[in-house]
């Protein structure tokens, strides 16, 4: 099931320092079935993309400063020995104990979850919207949509400009778009 849903999952000991990465984890960051990995926080220094390094490590100390209702859950890229790069979602839960009065980290378990896909698409799609607004920019056009039934419209922002709409108003009704054109 974890191959097929492209995840892996892991646990470590933040006492002891043992961790186990699953055989479908290692492979997600192309990894050696048999290579040693440290526990988190010291395994970011391998895979995590220098550019998302310092935002994720920061996001894992704020993590385990005290305990949290919800898991840790990251987005970053990894970057694989072979020199690809991927996106990925970590989750992760850990286990407390009092110390001192102090709740302490003592083990966590969690996920490695492959969004490249997602990334991929959402940007095409990025990258698709750029271009449509460039071409609406350069061909002074603008675009719209039309509920008939509630007379409701959703403008673009070149439409808008085009009926010299001010900035920070929307145009919401038919009615105010047919008042802004010409006789």
């Amino acid at each position: 099931v974890s191959k097929a849903a492209e995840l892996g999952t892991f646990w470590f000991n933040l006492e002891t320092k043992e961790s186990y990465y699953s055989p479908h984890y290692r492979a997600l960051l192309g990894l050696a079935p048999d290579a040693p990995l440290p526990s988190p926080p010291e395994h970011y220094a391998q895979w995590i993309f220098p550019v998302d390094r310092e935002r994720v490590a920061a996001a894992w100390r704020r993590f385990v400063q005290e305990p949290q209702d919800r898991p840790f859950e990251e987005e970053y890229r990894a970057l694989r020995p072979d020199g690809t790069v991927i996106w990925v979602m970590e989750k992760c839960s850990l286990t407390w104990r009092e110390t001192g009065g102090q709740p302490v980290p003592v083990s966590g378990l969690g996920l490695l979850i492959s969004i490249n896909a997602t990334k991929n698409v959402n940007s095409r799609l990025r990258i698709k919207r750029e271009r449509l607004e460039a071409a609406l920019a350069a061909s002074g056009t603008g675009t719209f949509r039309w509920n008939i039934t509630t007379q409701k419209i959703i403008c673009d922002e070149s439409l808008e400009r085009l009926l010299s709409v001010p900035p920070g108003e929307r145009l919401t009704n038919i009615r105010e778009a047919v008042k802004l054109v010409h006789p």
